[in-house]
């Protein structure tokens, strides 16, 4: 196979569970909901279940650092 450097599919690359990526993303896209609602404790809630399944989603590091919503 011969593929540019970008190209080539995360999932021939990386074996990740897609099913738990999923679910960290609708967490994710459920809290940015509940922000824009303004329902902070209950992004809290989604935000703390984001946590429990990884460390290392961009967008909720991203969102904790802003100051009004710091865990």
């Amino acid at each position: 196979m011969d593929y540019f450097a970008v190209s080539l599919p995360d999932a021939l690359l990386f074996k990740d569970d897609h099913k738990s990526l999923n679910v960290i993303d609708c967490y994710y896209l459920i809290a940015l909901g509940y922000l824009g609602l303004n329902q902070v404790d209950k992004a809290h809630t989604m935000m703390d279940k984001i946590t429990e399944l990884t460390n290392n989603h961009q967008g909720m590091l991203r969102h904790c650092s802003f100051k009004k919503f710091s865990l």
